[in-house]
Parts: C-alpha cells; sequence; structure tokens
C-alpha cells in the first residue's frame, strides 16, 4: 500500500511539475523592460527550489540505479560531507577505496563532480 501511495505521490509531483515548467516557459517570453526578461531572474532560483524539493524526497525517487550505487558507494568511504563542489572532489579524490569495484565507481563519481565545476565554470579543475 506504501508503495503505491508514493508512486501516486510521485506522479502527482510530476504532474504538478510539468504543469508549473508550462506555466513558466510562458512567462518567461514576457519581456519586463529594457531587453531584460523574467528566465535571467529565475533559472538560480528554478535551480535552488529543485534541490530543495529534492532533499525532502527519498534517493530512490528520483535516482537511478546506477546513480543509488554511486550514492550508496560514497556513503560508504565519506565521513564528511562538504557543501561546496570543490570541496566534494577533493574529499572524493583523497578517498582509497577498498577494491578494484568501488574505485571505479568512486572514479565516476569524480567524473560526475568535474563536470558539473565544468559546467558551472567553463573550465575544468580551475
Amino acid at each position: 500500500m506504501t508503495e503505491f501511495y508514493y508512486g501516486q505521490t510521485a506522479l502527482e509531483q510530476l504532474r504538478s511539475y510539468k504543469r508549473l515548467t508550462a506555466r513558466i516557459k510562458v512567462l518567461e517570453k514576457q519581456p519586463v523592460g529594457n531587453g531584460i526578461y523574467i528566465s535571467s531572474f529565475r533559472q538560480d532560483d528554478q535551480l535552488q527550489e529543485l534541490h530543495r524539493q529534492l532533499r525532502g524526497l527519498p534517493s530512490y525517487m528520483y535516482l537511478n540505479k546506477r546513480e543509488q550505487k554511486l550514492e550508496t558507494t560514497a556513503h560508504a568511504y565519506l565521513t564528511q560531507y562538504k557543501t561546496g563542489t570543490h570541496s566534494q572532489l577533493r574529499e572524493v579524490s583523497g578517498l582509497s577505496p577498498a577494491d578494484e569495484e568501488d574505485e571505479k565507481l568512486l572514479r565516476e563519481l569524480k567524473g560526475k563532480i568535474e563536470k558539473v565545476i565544468e559546467a558551472r565554470s567553463g573550465a575544468r579543475g580551475g
């Protein structure tokens, strides 16, 4: 019964998210003056709101199986949970995995963090 409830809740959240994004897309096309559009103000707010919503959900509701495995491996090795991406990269880089599979997963996690840094700054490692 609980799985059905969580499934229904997830579907309803997805539907409301789709409705909300459609309304946002319409509003983003409306100029507020001097060539400025709402979208330039809302991008960071939308990302922060999405992170806030995801924090309240169990990870199995938004992570696929591979990502769940990465998360489990990271939790097994991490003693501190840093907030900045550069701090997270240093933390993951300094880990000593117990076996080859964990090493591969941690390398993949490190690559994902590097992609986030690259997307934000435009350059890797800088």
